[in-house]
């Protein structure tokens, strides 16, 4: 199969899938899949000009999602999605590794593969029923539910504030960080049979310190000098690239890259909540690089078989 060369929304079916343990000891559901329709947002691929899904099996495109079911907070927002694609109960993992979901048609999103290591610069996301809404859509309680709201919390709103005699003087401006470019959808169909994207607007990994600088993070557990990340906390960060650049300045030696990138991964998709479309804030972002900073310690700690 090609690998995807675009984020966006497309649908398919299953060609192979499997339960396995990810090197945190989460457990994973990982399915091959096979896409044919491709969900165009803009509506200049469809026949009517309408957004929709167009063929797209003749790119021969796909990849392989690796679906983290548990994690810190218990259940993961792809681990009830994937209960309600496949009917499971969510605990018999032998019973998702055994099913027949040879030709399970599916929706997926793809996503841009922030990782710098990555092999592709897109990879999947989340998966759902194939008839789940291809775009997210914002969700409101109806007229009963928002009657029941403000029955519920009459009475609980803090007073008015009372607006200072004279406002103090504004603060100069700090200059602010630039975040990594937002990746758009291309509205042209792939070219050479679905290959490319090459990877441009990928953050890169910086050159790692000759020698790390110890730091610690909140609740982490004080480690040997060698491997410990400063015992001031880091400085919060203002997106994805100025949070990798952190994790990876402070990995140590006995830390492999593929493990960093699954620390960072399952990171990620915690604070987000399993939701790939949510566009993480600075302060998320900083969550997420204290988050691995803490697993670097744990993994690369005296007697931790994860680090070698």
């Amino acid at each position: 199969m090609q690998p995807f060369d675009r984020i966006g929304t497309f649908r398919g079916v299953i060609e192979k899938s499997a339960v396995d343990e990810s090197k945190n000891g989460w457990p994973r559901f990982i399915a091959a899949i096979r896409v044919d329709e491709y969900y165009d947002p803009t509506g200049e691929l469809t026949e009517d000009g309408e957004p929709g899904y167009i063929p797209w099996g003749q790119y021969e495109m796909g990849g392989t999602g690796y679906f983290t079911l548990y994690g810190k907070s218990g259940a993961t927002a792809t681990c009830a999605a994937i209960m309600a694609l496949l009917d499971w109960n969510g605990y018999d993992f032998e019973a998702l590794a055994n099913a027949d979901l040879e030709d399970k048609r599916v929706l997926i999103r793809v996503v841009e593969d922030t990782y710098p290591q990555a092999k592709s610069p897109f990879k999947i996301d989340w998966i759902e029923d194939p008839d789940a809404p291809p775009t997210r859509e914002l969700k409101s309680l109806d007229s009963n539910g928002l009657k029941a709201l403000t029955v519920k919390f009459k009475g609980q709103a803090p007073g008015p504030v009372a607006k200072p005699a004279t406002a103090p003087a504004k603060p100069p401006a700090a200059s602010k960080p630039k975040g990594a470019a937002k990746p758009k959808a291309e509205s042209g169909a792939p070219s050479g049979g679905g290959g490319g994207g090459g990877g441009e607007g990928k953050p890169q990994a910086p050159a790692k310190p000759a020698t790390p600088t110890p730091s610690t993070t909140k609740n982490s557990t004080p480690a040997s000098p060698a491997s410990s990340p400063a015992d001031d906390a880091p400085a919060p960060v203002a997106n994805s690239d100025e949070a990798w650049a952190s994790v990876y300045a402070s990995k140590p030696d006995a830390l492999a890259d593929d493990a960093l990138a699954e620390l960072w991964t399952e990171a990620v998709s915690f604070v987000s909540g399993g939701d790939p479309s949510k566009e993480l804030t600075p302060e998320q972002w900083t969550q997420v690089r204290d988050d691995v900073l803490r697993d670097i310690v744990n993994q690369t700690a005296p007697g931790n078989a994860a680090a070698a």
